[in-house]
């Protein structure tokens, strides 16, 4: 059975509270790393509140995002 929209969020979300570049920007809310500037394979600036909802997204770290597109792959080839 799929998750919900806000349930989907909310795995992701729950990741990203354990990271340690996650921070709280008054104004904006949970930012991976600084607001709007990115640190490859390390931060990537994002409100996570927006960018854990989309599907196509993935966190830089990669502790979420592709590991989950690869395992839909595998499930629809059998």
């Amino acid at each position: 059975m799929e998750n919900t929209k806000k349930e989907f969020k909310q795995e992701r979300l729950s990741l990203c509270k354990s990271c340690p570049q996650v921070k709280y920007t008054w104004g904006i809310g949970l930012t991976c790393g600084d607001y709007m500037r990115p640190i490859p394979s390390v931060s990537c600036g994002c409100k996570l509140t927006w960018k854990c909802a989309l599907k196509n997204q993935a966190c830089p770290q990669g502790v979420w995002g592709k590991e989950e597109a690869e395992t839909k792959k595998k499930i629809l080839k059998k």
